[in-house]
């Protein structure tokens, strides 16, 4: 009888496989996996790092005089510049909601009566109030 696996379980089976596999054949390390919502809860900066670090480690794969596949490197890579342009993306469109937030309040000020902004009357008369008592 064969025994039944999930498609997530032979992935990570695949990968653990090929981890132990090439762990003595790659000049580095195979890039630790991340996971969308990690991914998704770093800061800008780590996201920038971590693409930085991930392309500088699939270059000195490249440059190997072997012939090693770039795979597992640009796949964490696709999935960094994914978060990257999802958050340009958002930051975008709520620039754009702030302009349109401004200028739907500047339409309604225009609309507003004129105020009276002298006060002076208001600041005597307290200052009369506080003095004689």
């Amino acid at each position: 009888m064969k025994k039944v696996t999930s498609k997530s379980q032979q992935s990570f089976n695949n990968n653990q496989f090929h981890a132990i596999k090439s762990q003595y054949r790659y000049p580095i390390p195979l890039p630790e996996i991340s996971h969308i919502d990690a991914l998704a809860t770093m800061s800008d900066d780590d996201l920038t790092s971590l693409s930085r670090r991930l392309h500088d480690d699939r270059e000195k794969v490249v440059d190997s005089s072997a012939r090693f596949d770039t795979r597992p490197w640009d796949e964490e890579l696709a999935y960094v510049k994914r978060e990257q342009q999802i958050r340009k993306i958002r930051h975008e469109e709520h620039e754009k909601w702030l302009r349109q937030l401004d200028a739907e309040q500047a339409r309604q000020e225009i609309n507003l009566p004129s105020a009276d902004l002298d006060n002076s009357a208001f600041v005597a008369a307290s200052y009369l109030k506080e003095r004689l008592s």
